[in-house]
């Protein structure tokens, strides 16, 4: 996350910043930036966390001097986990009860769309964000389902990614198996790998 908020203000400051101001020799004053972020997803995530694009060098934890840091504050906006800003912003906090909501609906066993429409109706009955959802109702719906496809598409290439690696893992088992001379059937057995797999990696 840090690296991609640098690689974020690197393009920003070279928008604000006339070219030619890179070769003078007087003092150029740039906007100083400040990087927080707000996290509603569904994992345990504490309240406050700073990550620090330095953690992500080669050698990170080295005493000496870093020439180059960046920090993002993370705030998890979560229903009850930092009521001091749901107390601060009614928005973030009305935001808060609505994702809330609609995870409960969701857990009770609704279907995602209508736990996120439900979610939203409950809300309007409350005053909880009504003249926002009253004019952007719609897109509320659109941005949570978005939102929560995305997390299901993170956990599906987390799946896939921990599947290719057993895979691969597998194979270089039954390779090690099959150059110490062990029969087909019994790399078979201990990976799991088809006979065909099997056969064609003792033909190379």
């Amino acid at each position: 996350m840090p690296l991609r908020h640098l690689l974020y203000m690197a393009r920003i400051y070279e928008k604000i910043i006339d070219n030619r101001q890179l070769y003078s020799s007087k003092k150029i004053s740039i906007p100083r930036p400040e990087f927080i972020v707000l996290y509603n997803g569904p994992e345990d995530f504490p309240a406050v966390k700073v990550l620090k694009l330095s953690d992500l060098f080669m050698e990170a934890g080295r005493h000496d001097k870093v020439q180059l840091e960046l920090e993002v504050t993370i705030y998890n906006i979560n229903k009850g986990v930092n009521p001091a800003i749901e107390e601060r912003s009614p928005t973030l906090g009305g935001y808060a009860g609505l994702v809330a909501k609609a995870r409960e609906n969701e857990a009770a066993g609704m279907d995602r769309d209508e736990a996120v429409k439900e979610s939203v109706r409950f809300c309007k009955a409350r005053g909880i964000l009504t003249d926002f959802l009253k004019e952007h109702g719609s897109e509320v719906e659109n941005m949570l389902l978005t939102e929560w496809n995305w997390e299901d598409a993170l956990q599906v290439r987390w799946e896939e990614g921990r599947e290719e690696g057993m895979e691969e893992r597998d194979m270089a088992i039954a390779k090690n198996a099959l150059s110490e001379g062990a029969s087909l059937e019994f790399v078979r057995k201990i990976t799991g790998l088809d006979i065909q797999t099997i056969t064609q990696l003792a033909a190379r």
